[in-house]
């Protein structure tokens, strides 16, 4: 036991340090944070521009189709690049 211990005291020290920093942030963030909960407060600003519409719109299937071919071949070169520089 005492050997597990001084094998991995400094992986402890780390999770420890790391552990305590992620409280001491979200502890900071609660205490520091703004208390007003108004509706205006809630509201995006938008340069000053008043909203017109709503954000929740539905797009057509197409508009979904074209990003995903986008993102595929966009991979694809990339693999293709990196590829092609090491040869």
């Amino acid at each position: 036991s005492t050997e597990v211990i001084a094998h991995h005291w400094a992986f402890a020290i780390f999770l420890i340090i790391a552990i305590g920093l992620c409280c001491l942030m979200l502890v900071g963030g609660w205490y520091l944070g703004g208390r007003a909960r108004a509706r205006s407060k809630n509201t995006p600003f938008e340069s000053g521009i008043d909203s017109v519409g709503s954000a929740r719109l539905r797009l057509s299937a197409k508009f979904y189709l074209v990003a995903m071919f986008f993102v595929i071949f966009d991979v694809e070169a990339l693999y293709l690049y990196a590829w092609s520089t090491s040869i």
